[in-house]
């Protein structure tokens, strides 16, 4: 493997019930930053008020918010709003992944050459790889574990922390893409990680093509097919052309055989009623 790139931790969870309160909060009309800190920190995960604190202030950043005084709602919060509580998760994780290298380097890296192709993640033999994932013990069941994830998030990013690359594995749980299950093995027993998420909701993928692949209202459907949002649902590229025409179907999307998608909407905020009825329609 070449040199360890520096790479920030994942220090915060999906904190999906925060998120989804500030979301709230704002499409209600709530615009001060410090009285949607207060909400977002009670429904946080940490076990003091410094840490409780300091996860609400991540939550407002990756919806967004930023360290505006005043914020106000965007079409990602009226999604987040609109979405059965699945689909939220799912845009959620979506948005956290864009945010967090760490967790986009481990969908794009492992999980995903692992579980769509059965490929050793770069920079590890067939035989290292084997005997970090349980040796072998899973790899019948198609799992994997976090010695295994944590031993690539060593040498790709020199972090040694196991507790990130567990909270990795807990949010990709929470967002609906992983489960996970417990297999005994001669010295004890072993908790492996797999898929479980079929296809995204349409809402996320419409999210994806307004809010990160779109230029002037067109899109390339190659970018889309090798991007990050293929990567972290383990879907195959060709899920892409299925699910551009469910998008057609609803309206969302012009053209959907040619490699340049066009985009009947100027902008996320003009297309969030039209992708929350797809959801609903899609449900």
């Amino acid at each position: 493997m070449t040199h360890a790139s520096r790479c920030p931790a994942l220090a915060q969870e999906l904190h999906s019930g925060a998120s989804l309160r500030v979301a709230e909060l704002l499409c209600g009309g709530e615009t001060d930053r410090g009285r949607l800190l207060e909400a977002a920190a009670a429904l946080t995960e940490g076990r003091t008020p410094t840490a409780r604190r300091r996860a609400a202030a991540t939550v407002l950043t990756r919806l967004g918010v930023g360290r505006r005084r005043m914020a106000r709602p965007l079409g990602l919060h009226r999604l987040l709003v609109g979405l059965d509580l699945r689909a939220a998760r799912q845009l959620l994780t979506y948005v956290v992944a864009l945010r967090e290298p760490m967790l986009a380097g481990i969908v794009d890296e492992v999980l995903h050459p692992y579980f769509t192709e059965r490929a050793t993640p770069r920079g590890m033999t067939t035989e290292e790889f084997s005997a970090v994932n349980a040796n072998g013990l899973f790899e019948v069941a198609g799992a994997i574990t976090h010695a295994a994830v944590a031993e690539f998030v060593r040498r790709r990013y020199a972090l040694r922390d196991a507790s990130a690359t567990r909270r990795a594995l807990r949010v990709l749980g929470k967002g609906g893409i992983l489960g996970s299950a417990w297999m005994s093995r001669a010295s004890g027993r072993c908790r492996g990680h797999f898929p479980v998420i079929g296809l995204p909701d349409i809402a996320c993928f419409a999210y994806a093509l307004h809010a990160v692949y779109a230029d002037e209202g067109r899109v390339r459907v190659d970018r889309v097919r090798a991007g990050l949002f293929v990567r972290l649902f383990l879907l195959r590229p060709i899920a892409v052309d299925y699910l551009l025409a469910r998008a057609h179907e609803h309206g969302l999307v012009r053209n959907p055989r040619s490699e340049i998608a066009e985009l009947p909407y100027a902008s996320l905020e003009e297309a969030v009623e039209p992708i929350l009825h797809a959801h609903r329609m899609e449900r």
